[in-house]
């Protein structure tokens, strides 16, 4: 049985009791990540003398660049004996899709609101998804020691947004906290004053639900939103609805379209302040990473192999702009860009970074027979046999014994018709390098004897000349077709 937000009434599902999840939703620049900030200082999740960068959730370098949110973000704190499970939304309206996609996985909302600038176009967009999926939003008007603060004003034009947006009884019954999230002080009445936070966690633990699921029941997520580690691939997050899952164990990916995928959890997280914790096992009602896709999608449900039971799919606008693709025709198309750079006997070479799909240490490599020296065989990789291949034998580089740093990028290529995943062994992954066309210049002549069709260009950074790669051309299309046979 598919458990939805509306539907949660009438289902004989239990609470759980230590959990709470909430999402911070609001007009850009109204405070939210600043808010944040100061929930998990006082909540404990810093040491005394730790020194913290201001607005630590926006770790993204375009976000602290721009100063905005614009991925949504998972952080939880301690309060008493209970975990708040915290996401931090984008305020700017181009980036609404974020917020629409993580509320699914939260049972009420904190609806930051400027006190001088009162509720604001995104204020109305993220609060009608909200109420739209019986959310009961408790109200923060933030800033209230700013120069023009007016915050009874503000609280009518908020009760008046509801109505407008036809909250229900419940709804407009919300309960209000006042703040100011840039000193840390939170009270129910602006004529009283404070010195922290704790009238909001208070609210928090008396007005936010805990979440209604089946803990006896067999697994089943709904995957909410999407991370990605180097190291792990793609990371599916989202709140266990029903049952628990283990490190190890077998289920099924039902896509919003197409076939069901099993596969086997390889790791598990939890969310534990700004920090990702591995843990072996997690039960319903709290909020999960989970690694072991080789490719999942925002909407798809996982759950257990013997009753496979899709939930909703998560609906998101359709944009509002429209964009038109051309073709390139810079005579730099398709070489600047970001470059994942590795080392091979002392030089330093680089591929495009959206061909590489992970990074894994050097594992156990099965040998083929009758394959040419530098296809050294094949890996398992989470269930999917994938073919090897050592770029130092490949380019006629003496062999050298495999150590601590040798490592597997694994890329897709194509070729010939065939897209495969495959891995190339390096010496070692140096850092990801923005390559700008400027910096890039067109590969030597060395003669007509030498195929230098595999290399897009040679790229100038300080005083130092990286070879960039078509990973694609690397491999000839005879040697791609026979691994796609193999």
């Amino acid at each position: 049985m598919s458990i939805s937000l509306l539907e949660k009434d009438t289902l004989q599902l239990r609470p759980v009791l230590p959990i709470r999840n909430i999402a911070i939703i609001a007009h850009v620049d109204h405070g939210k990540t600043t808010l944040v900030d100061q929930m998990l200082r006082q909540a404990g999740a810093f040491r005394v003398n730790q020194q913290v960068e201001e607005r630590i959730m926006d770790s993204n370098p375009l976000e602290r660049e721009r100063g905005i949110t614009i991925l949504a973000k998972n952080t939880s704190v301690r309060w008493g004996d209970a975990k708040i499970n915290i996401v931090d939304t984008p305020g700017h309206s181009d980036f609404g899709g974020e917020v629409e996609r993580i509320l699914r996985m939260v049972d009420s909302v904190l609806l930051l609101v400027d006190a001088a600038d009162g509720p604001m176009p995104q204020t109305r967009f993220v609060l009608r998804k909200a109420l739209a999926l019986g959310l009961q939003p408790i109200v923060v008007i933030n800033k209230i020691d700013r120069n023009g603060a007016r915050p009874h004003q503000v609280h009518d034009e908020i009760f008046d947004l509801f109505v407008s947006l036809h909250a229900n009884d419940a709804q407009l019954d919300f309960p209000m906290i006042f703040c100011s999230a840039k000193l840390g002080i939170a009270t129910t009445d602006p004529e009283i004053e404070s010195d922290n936070l704790v009238p909001l966690f208070e609210a928090i633990m008396r007005y936010v639900p805990a979440p209604c699921v089946d803990p006896e029941g067999p697994f089943q997520m709904l995957i909410s939103t999407l991370d990605y580690s180097p190291y792990l691939g793609q990371l599916a997050i989202g709140r266990i609805e029903r049952g628990r899952i283990h490190i190890g164990e077998q289920v099924v990916l039902l896509p919003i379209e197409g076939t069901p995928i099993r596969t086997r959890v390889s790791k598990l997280f939890t969310f534990e302040n700004l920090q990702r914790e591995e843990v072996d096992e997690a039960s319903a009602g709290d909020i999960i990473a989970l690694a072991g896709f080789e490719k999942v999608q925002i909407g798809a449900t996982l759950c257990d192999p013997a009753m496979p039971d899709p939930m909703p799919g998560i609906a998101v606008d359709e944009p509002t702009v429209s964009v038109d693709f051309l073709v390139n025709t810079s005579p730099f198309a398709g070489r600047e860009g970001k470059y994942l750079t590795f080392s091979l006997a002392g030089e330093e070479y680089g591929i495009g970074i959206l061909k590489v799909r992970e990074i894994i240490g050097l594992m156990s490599i099965t040998p083929v027979p009758q394959t040419p020296p530098h296809i050294k065989g094949v890996i398992n990789l989470r269930g999917k046999v994938i073919p090897v291949v050592d770029l130092r034998l490949k380019f006629g580089i003496e062999a050298m014994d495999y150590n601590e740093r040798t490592c597997i990028i694994v890329v897709e290529i194509a070729a010939g018709g065939h897209k495969i995943s495959m891995g190339i062994v390096v010496d070692s992954v140096s850092e990801v390098l923005n390559i700008k066309a400027a910096e890039i210049e067109d590969t030597p002549n060395f003669g007509a004897t030498l195929d230098t069709a595999y290399i897009l260009g040679m790229a100038k950074i300080g005083d130092n000349v990286k070879i960039l790669l078509d990973i694609d051309k690397v491999m000839g299309t005879e040697e791609i077709e026979q691994l796609v046979i193999a």
